[in-house]
């Protein structure tokens, strides 16, 4: 069967968002840790040959630090392309959620089976789904609460307090994105709006 045009740009398109995924999450480890690093051990050798006054202040700095390294490995844990292989399918998904957590003003709610452990394709493809439905509910609709639900079988279910049309559902990105994850895993993607005002997304098999 020939390949559409619309499935080689989606696939174009996720194979350059991989790159630029490896390549950040490479950046932030090699490059901003490196000079994290080169900046701990200075303050090291400066605390030996600082006068005690100076302590507090050398402590203060040392913490700063200590935070910048926790952020930078959050980060390039969350920006490397094989999260979901790293981790299991809850702790992925949970870092995944508290990152998107952040940078949305509304409530992210996740109920996830810790018991559910998917081979290793299946899980990659139920993430990658996730991620895109996360990040298109928490900043591409107009939605402030949103509900995430993981079930073995699997069973992968979004609800959000915002109604989408399917003509806009056809058309958008990430939801198109998430659609064939879902058909390359034999996955089903399931669009309806059960209420009024409401939107859910349910990915099974």
């Amino acid at each position: 069967m020939p390949t559409s045009p619309l499935s080689r740009l989606l696939e174009d398109f996720e194979s350059s968002r991989a790159r630029e995924r490896a390549d950040i999450a490479r950046l932030l480890h090699d490059d901003t840790g490196g000079r994290l690093t080169a900046a701990g051990i200075e303050l090291t050798l400066l605390r030996m040959d600082a006068p005690p006054e100076w302590g507090p202040r050398l402590d203060s700095l040392e913490r700063a630090l200590e935070a910048a390294f926790a952020s930078v490995r959050g980060a390039s844990l969350l920006t490397a392309p094989d999260l979901a292989e790293r981790l299991s399918l809850a702790d992925a998904l949970s870092r995944m959620a508290e990152a998107a957590g952040r940078r949305f003003e509304g409530a992210l709610l996740l109920s996830i089976d810790t018991e559910y452990r998917p081979e290793p394709p299946e899980a990659r493809a139920i993430f990658r789904i996730a991620e895109l439905l996360t990040g298109y509910l928490t900043t591409g609709v107009r939605a402030t609460r949103v509900e995430l639900t993981l079930d073995s079988g699997p069973r992968l279910t979004f609800r959000a307090n915002v109604e989408i049309g399917r003509p806009e559902a056809a058309r958008t990105l990430p939801l198109l994105l998430a659609r064939r994850q879902a058909a390359q895993t034999n996955l089903r993607f399931l669009f309806g709006n059960p209420s009024p005002g409401s939107t859910i997304f349910t990915i099974s098999c």
